[in-house]
């Protein structure tokens, strides 16, 4: 009864807590441009800081109540409020012993929980020494209550704050960083000042309140509001030194994952997700028949910088590509270039050897998490899937928590626009949308939609429930589909907003731009979901626009056979007139008629295998090499009667099979000779920011 008591009278004091401490965390997020007030966002943040420290204050009670009855005589004014900063230590602090774990090799998920069971004792002990200790100082009567006190719990309410907004913002996963660390002291000095000056401003305990509440309200409305004007894309002015009679520009736009059938201009007759590509198109060569060499990015943009068969080449997974292949890059930097990518995508940076040719070659960093606690990130211990969709819903989970969104790739790729000068450039932005988890747009449904958090729970859990998903697909893919089309409309958006950007500087007449993407996703067509693990149509039909300024005079050719993300490397280097050729390319030229057709092959190696491919007219044979020794799986399809590749036909015609199957084997043996290389081993940083695209292994 005395605890319920004590709680009730204390209550209201919880609650301002967590409405001062999210108000103090938002500010710090605006003032970094993090936090626009965000409409849902700030509504949910308040709800659900008002429960969690609500909860915070229940938990400090409890421990409160069982410290006074073992230690009567260590009774003092502030233990409870200790026992709040021990419970925010061991939420907040409480990942970073996970990113220790990571570290140290194969260790299984036992060890995981015990740590954590390690990592709470620790913390709570750690909490009743302090206790112990200012109690014997308060009744001996040197600690007592007043400015010193107050100054030292906001100033490490405010310390807690700040140190992990910025480390999330530009540290990240290397929060154990000697500059980091040594950034430390900053923080916790620039904290207590602010609270010291704060106490001292308003000395009565209501106006301290509203000051709490009123400053940090103050300071993130002007933030957001020069950040409205900073954001946005620099202006362009028309650009003198260049013109028609130079070697054109090059601009390479990727979009990650993005489905050819998404595409309006290369599906007339549908509603359309993409004006301005399509208005891009309508001036453009486009091509309906382009295929990636996989059916995921590694090989895929292998394949794109070296136009080389990824597969034939056995790098199908993530290493060091060879210093012995040629990029495009490196041919259009010999050649007086102004050669630079930015990318947002994990597996496209230097350590995989993909800055080989690239005078600047940047990996666009995340702005990590927006919200210091969120559902998902209060599990210690890997919680349910389904509170990543609740986070989703409540605003705290957008695009630009794990990987550089399309707002930064556009800003950033404008700038590089301009540090070209007088040089020809080649820019390749490499986006992340419309990729897992299709976050580019805020969800904007019900206040909370529990019809979709049951959904995700059963899509997340869809190998281990006994569900027919080629019957129930519309239900657990809808609305994954629907935010994968709302990312498909946010990288048309960006798009334009670069097609303007060429336009504003006069580049538009001198520069050659290509659309594409590495690969495309499933949605449950044959039972799976995302990609790399199948070669089906969904994942390996890529679009390919390709504008060129009329002044150029360039006509590119029709590919009969099917076009390749392994051409634009000869095809470019044709286009600005280098004679130079990347050394053994397997790509083709769209500048030269084909002699011949080329017929598109892909490779992949997913969880149920190697898997191989090859077209031929509307033939699309598919082979795959089960693990384990198991029998060859072959599938055989005509993708004019059958476009969703449902009805196998290798039965009914095995020898159209075999005549196919010959122009596999060769790239089959070189993905299936054990490569000299080893697979580069990921750092923590990297692991994690793996698991938020959804790679799991």
């Amino acid at each position: 009864m005395e605890l319920a008591h004590v709680f009730t009278r204390r209550a209201p004091q919880y609650l301002l807590m967590g409405l001062v401490f999210l108000l103090w965390e938002n500010t710090v997020g605006a003032l970094l441009g993090d936090y626009r007030f965000e409409v849902r966002r700030t509504l949910w943040g308040v709800a659900f800081y008002a429960a969690l420290f609500f909860a915070f204050g229940i938990l400090s009670e409890i421990l409160n109540g069982i410290y006074s009855r073992l230690h009567p005589q260590r009774r003092w004014f502030g233990q409870h409020l200790i026992w709040i900063l021990t419970l925010l230590i061991l939420f907040l602090w409480g990942p970073l012993s996970t990113r220790v774990l990571d570290r140290l090799p194969s260790l299984g998920f036992g060890i995981f929980q015990l740590q954590h069971l390690i990592w709470i004792g620790a913390v709570i002990a750690a909490g009743w020494i302090v206790n112990l200790r200012l109690g014997a100082l308060a009744q001996s009567g040197r600690l007592r209550e007043g400015f010193a006190f107050t100054v030292a719990f906001l100033g490490s309410i405010l310390y807690l704050i700040i140190s992990l907004k910025i480390g999330n913002r530009f540290f990240q996963y290397e929060i154990f960083s000697l500059s980091f660390l040594a950034l430390q002291p900053v923080f916790l000095a620039g904290s207590l000042l602010l609270a010291g000056i704060l106490i001292r401003a308003f000395t009565a305990p209501r106006a301290l309140r509203r000051a709490l509440v009123a400053a940090p309200l103050a300071l993130s409305l002007a933030a957001a509001g020069a950040w409205q004007v900073l954001d946005r894309p620099p202006a362009g002015t028309p650009q003198a030194g260049r013109d028609v009679s130079s070697r054109p520009n090059v601009l390479i736009l990727l979009y990650d994952a993005l489905r050819a059938d998404h595409v309006g201009a290369l599906n007339p007759g549908t509603e359309s997700l993409t004006p301005n590509l399509d208005a891009l198109a309508q001036r453009s060569k486009t091509y309906s028949n382009c295929y990636s060499t996989s059916s995921w990015t590694f090989p895929a943009i292998t394949s794109l910088l070296t136009s080389r068969d990824a597969g034939s080449l056995g790098l199908l997974q993530p290493r060091p590509i060879p210093d012995s292949l040629t990029t495009m890059a490196e041919v259009l930097r010999r050649h007086g270039y102004f050669t630079a990518a930015l990318s947002a995508n994990q597996y496209v940076v230097s350590q995989n050897h993909f800055d080989q040719g690239f005078t600047h070659f940047e990996y666009l960093l995340a702005k990590g998490p927006l919200q210091l606690f969120t559902p998902m990130t209060l599990y210690l211990i890997s919680g349910p899937k389904v509170l990543v969709e609740l986070t989703y819903q409540m605003g705290f989970w957008v695009t630009s928590v794990f990987a550089a969104d399309h707002r930064a790739m556009t800003r950033e790729g404008i700038k590089y626009l301009d540090a070209a000068g007088s040089q020809p450039f080649f820019l390749y932005l490499h986006y992340i949308e419309p990729h897992a988890p299709y976050a580019s747009v805020p969800f904007h449904g019900k206040i909370l939609d529990i019809e979709q958090l049951k959904t995700q729970d059963s899509f997340y859990h869809r190998h281990t429930k006994k569900v027919d998903y080629r019957s129930s697909r519309d239900k657990v893919g809808s609305f994954q589909h629907q935010r994968y089309t709302e990312s498909v409309r946010s990288i048309d958006g960006a798009a334009g907003a670069m097609l303007q950007a060429l336009q504003e500087r006069n580049l538009d007449r001198n520069t050659i731009v290509f659309v594409l993407s590495d690969h495309g996703e499933e949605f449950m067509e044959h039972g799976g979901w995302g990609h790399i693990n199948t070669l089906f149509q969904e994942l390996v039909h890529i679009p390919l626009i390709v504008y060129v300024p009329p002044d150029l005079d360039l006509t590119l050719h029709d590919a009969p056979g099917g076009a390749s993300i392994m051409d634009l490397g000869p095809t470019i280097l044709d286009m600005v007139g280098i004679p130079e050729t990347i050394p053994h390319a397997d790509g083709l030229s769209l500048l030269r008629p084909r002699l011949e057709d080329r017929l598109p092959r892909m490779m992949t190696e997913g969880k149920s295998g190697l898997w191989c491919s090859v077209i031929k007219d509307s033939c699309k044979l598919i082979v795959r090499h089960p693990n384990r020794g198991e029998k060859l799986d072959t599938l055989l399809f005509d993708l004019r009667t059958d476009p969703e590749e449902y009805v196998n036909l290798y039965a009914e015609r095995p020898a159209l099979a075999g005549s196919l199957a010959v122009h596999l084997q060769g790239a089959m043996e070189g993905a299936m000779v054990p490569n000299d290389r080893q697979t580069r081993r990921l750092s923590p940083q990297e692991i994690q920011r793996l698991r938020a695209l959804g790679y799991s292994n």
